[in-house]
């Protein structure tokens, strides 16, 4: 290959820049490349970013609705769970296991709503076995609720609340 000097002589401002510009970009090309792996990055931290304050979100609905549905429940009729030995004392909610009777022995109805001292409250209900299990768990935001809820059930056990 021949360079040919005419036109070098006639552009060589026009060479020169694009010499220097082959240079620059050969020396520059690492950078080149890093910068567009970090913005890369950015981008996917930023999405990630956006995904957890969207979760985030989601969750806050969902624990106040729960907080809603649990505040609803103790001011309706809800039973507090007392502790076989010591009916005078609150038990804690078991998801696997309903709470029984004194009276009776027999596990509490289906559909029957309970709670403990923490403001969680639950449902009795069926499983597949026929089993008495407690679900759809809610826990209130509100120990003022609570604390009338506890005043309704007053002189049949102690209140750990207050």
């Amino acid at each position: 290959m021949t360079i040919d000097t005419e036109f070098l002589k006639e552009h060589w401002k026009v060479a020169s820049g694009l010499t220097v510009l082959l240079a620059l970009g050969v020396t520059n090309a690492p950078d080149i490349a890093k910068n567009a792996a970090m913005n890369s990055q950015v981008k996917s931290n930023r999405a990630a970013s956006q995904v957890q304050i969207a979760n985030t979100q989601f969750q806050q609905d969902a624990a106040d609705s729960l907080a809603k549905i649990a505040n609803e429940r103790l001011q309706g009729i809800c039973s507090p769970v007392v502790a076989v030995s010591d009916p005078n004392s609150f038990a804690g909610l078991q998801k696997d296991k309903a709470p029984i009777d004194l009276t009776t022995g027999l596990p509490l109805a289906p559909d029957t709503c309970v709670y403990d001292q923490f403001g969680l409250t639950a449902i009795v209900s069926l499983n597949d076995a026929g089993d008495s299990v407690l679900t759809s768990f809610a826990k209130s935001d509100s120990r003022e609720i609570l604390n009338k809820a506890f005043e309704a059930h007053q002189g049949r056990f102690s209140n750990p609340g207050n």
